[in-house]
């Protein structure tokens, strides 16, 4: 997944961002792993991909750019690594 894409859709969509990763994404260095070890300490711990952190907000900006350009649908959907299924199904809800 392109990084420039995530950190686009992150800071346009902060309010999608699930806890405690918008918590901690706001953070750094010391703060980021206290916060990080505060949260998980001791436990055995799932850590998602930043696709997965982030899909809601890329979910959005590409609807907004859907919505915004000419930009084709399919083009959209390879741009934001999406398969076309999903995509419409979170856009569109169906």
């Amino acid at each position: 997944m392109n990084k420039q894409l995530l950190e686009k859709a992150a800071k346009n969509h902060p309010e999608l961002i699930s806890p405690p990763y918008d918590e901690i994404i706001g953070l750094d260095g010391f703060n980021a792993v206290y916060a990080f070890s505060a949260y998980f300490g001791g436990a055995a711990a799932y850590i998602p991909t930043a696709r997965t952190i982030f899909a809601d907000c890329l979910c959005a900006e590409a609807k907004k750019e859907l919505e915004e350009t000419d930009q084709s649908f399919v083009k959209l959907t390879r741009k934001y690594g999406f398969s076309e299924r999903y995509f419409r199904k979170r856009i569109y809800g169906k």
